[in-house]
């Protein structure tokens, strides 16, 4: 979670931010505190942020680290840890349960991602995109019927709203993932509604 930082690190030390800045940002170069900084205000391309930047930034600033960057130094287990102290402040929080059952998924622990996808489903069983992770991760424990079911919630509630499209896409994508009877059964649905 995001807490009021204290700025720490040598000031006169500035770094080049001109490969990861957003265009709206004037300046091309800033200190370690002014990069976590930027971070609030969407500042910075964090995917283009070199791996030796963001490990400064995590020793730095290791209390106010959002685990998805713990994650992309492939520290998953900090990022777990990360997850559950944010769960901590905010009980139930869909967001960060959805995300830490991505992270559990990403990490072939799909039990534990399904216990984070349930509990949001069991307060919003309307929420398609953790819907389509609780499928990936019955997908990948081979519990193919049971995804089936989620694959075909999905395609039933949303219907020809706006949002079938990207639905309809990832059902897509997930076919391959299916045994090839399984797969057949739900792609013409989307083809032919």
């Amino acid at each position: 979670m995001w807490k009021w930082i204290t700025l720490k690190g040598d000031p006169a030390r500035k770094v080049d931010v001109r490969p990861f800045r957003k265009p709206h940002v004037g300046s091309t170069e800033a200190d370690l505190g002014a990069i976590m900084y930027g971070f609030r205000f969407n500042m910075w391309y964090e995917e283009k942020i070199p791996t030796w930047l963001v490990r400064e930034l995590q020793e730095a600033y290791p209390e106010s680290f959002p685990p998805v960057r713990l994650e992309r130094l492939g520290d998953n287990e900090s990022a777990l840890k990360s997850h559950d102290e944010a769960l901590e402040e905010k009980p139930g929080d869909h967001a960060i349960l959805n995300s830490k059952g991505m992270l559990l998924a990403r990490m072939d622990r799909h039990d534990e991602a399904l216990s984070c996808f349930d509990e949001v489903l069991g307060e919003d069983p309307n929420n398609y995109r953790v819907q389509i992770n609780k499928s990936r991760s019955l997908i990948k424990l081979d519990r193919h019927e049971e995804a089936m079911k989620c694959l075909d919630w999905i395609l039933d509630t949303l219907g020809d709203s706006p949002t079938s499209v990207p639905s309809a896409m990832h059902v897509w994508k997930m076919q391959d993932e299916l045994p090839k009877g399984q797969a057949g059964m739900i792609i013409p649905q989307i083809l032919h509604g």
